[in-house]
């Protein structure tokens, strides 16, 4: 593998303590098959797709309690052992299932900008440290590096250089306090300005890969995070000095990256495990730092065959800002051998199989044989 391709494993929402093996052992062992399933098929990809870094976007336990991040420290460890990896190469945020909501009792969210901003600089920020406090004993635990902020050493927010690429750590669950979190969030703006008047994030930069890491996707903000007003919107503003932004949190099927106010690409994972019935999913994602391309390889659990299976990669050239198709190398013609007479859409007739041809797959793209 080419050293500058840097391989990142992207899970999320894998949401441990949310069984009880004593009160619900079926539960209990049907996320222990899922998640054997997904340390094995990470055994067995290529050798150039072995992941060198672990990227958890939030959602770690079910309530922020300790019996929770004991479980997950146990599989996250087996998962960084089989993979040659030490938890030094493991990089986390918190989500909204990471904080103990009975600490937040007392503690509304800001209703406007002007407040979010003021609870949200570095200067106020210990005061709402206190809710992820079993969250900070688990990485420390762990031994997992912490991040700095304006030479503050922590575990919930600021930035981390690894193997190459700077990580951005955003914590968007400060004031997450119930389900109706929905368009009430704030991302944190004045640590953004904090991080780019020190240079650690800069506008449009083409000289190292940024990657930033939050658990919400952006439909979760409020919109004053979102749209200009007074002020800048921190997510454009993060979107504007970063060149990727992974989160989880939906708890949904895998979909395309999305390109952010014309800048950065945010690629949303699914839940890795949230339930036997739900289609799980996580990604390995190929960073190459000379190119400034991006494959992203999907994983999908079916909850039909118990079975992880790899889906179609999406590729991105993050200084271009675009989509690519396929990777130059892979771009070859297709032979595909039609039986058509036995097929109920193919008649025989050639204007029949000439139509179903410039539907299916562009011109000069397919030969039939």
């Amino acid at each position: 593998m080419s050293a500058s391709i840097v391989n990142i494993l992207h899970l999320s929402d894998i949401h441990f303590g949310t069984e009880d093996n004593n009160k619900n052992p079926t539960a209990f062992a049907q996320r222990k098959n899922a998640l054997i399933g997904l340390t094995n098929i990470l055994e067995r990809v290529e050798e150039h797709e072995k992941p060198d870094i672990v990227v958890i976007s939030g959602d770690i336990t079910w309530k922020g309690n300790a019996d929770g991040y004991t479980q997950a420290a146990e599989w996250i460890t087996e998962v960084l052992n089989k993979l040659n990896l030490t938890t030094s190469d493991l990089i986390i945020c918190a989500g909204n299932h990471d904080i103990e909501r009975r600490k937040t009792i007392g503690m509304n969210p800001p209703i406007s900008s002007t407040e979010a901003d003021e609870w949200l600089s570095f200067e106020n920020l210990e005061n709402f440290y206190r809710p992820f406090s079993n969250y900070s004993a688990f990485s420390q635990a762990l031994n997992i590096p912490p991040l700095t902020i304006n030479e503050y050493s922590n575990h919930l927010v600021g930035y981390r250089d690894h193997k190459g690429i700077r990580f951005v750590v955003l914590n968007s669950a400060w004031f997450c306090r119930s389900n109706d979190d929905a368009r009430k969030l704030w991302l944190g703006l004045p640590q953004l300005q904090l991080l780019e008047s020190k240079g650690i994030i800069t506008r449009d930069s083409d000289e190292n890969i940024t990657i930033s890491i939050v658990h919400h996707p952006s439909n979760w903000f409020n919109e004053e995070e979102l749209q200009s007003y007074e002020r800048p919107a921190a997510y454009k503003y993060l979107s504007e000095r970063t060149h990727l932004i992974l989160s989880g949190h939906v708890h949904a099927y895998i979909e395309k990256p999305n390109k952010m106010y014309d800048s950065a690409y945010a690629i949303t994972n699914g839940a890795s495990y949230a339930g036997n019935r739900l289609r799980n999913n996580f990604s390995i994602i190929q960073v190459n730092r000379s190119s400034f391309q991006i494959n992203q390889i999907p994983f999908e659990y079916d909850p039909r065959s118990t079975e992880w299976e790899r889906k179609r990669n999406t590729y991105l050239d993050i200084k271009k800002k675009a989509l690519i198709e396929s990777l130059p190398q892979q771009a070859q013609k297709k032979v595909f051998y039609v039986p058509y007479r036995k097929h109920p859409f193919f008649q025989g007739r050639i204007h029949e199989l000439k139509k179903i041809n410039n539907f299916l797959i562009p011109m000069n793209q397919c030969i039939y044989a």
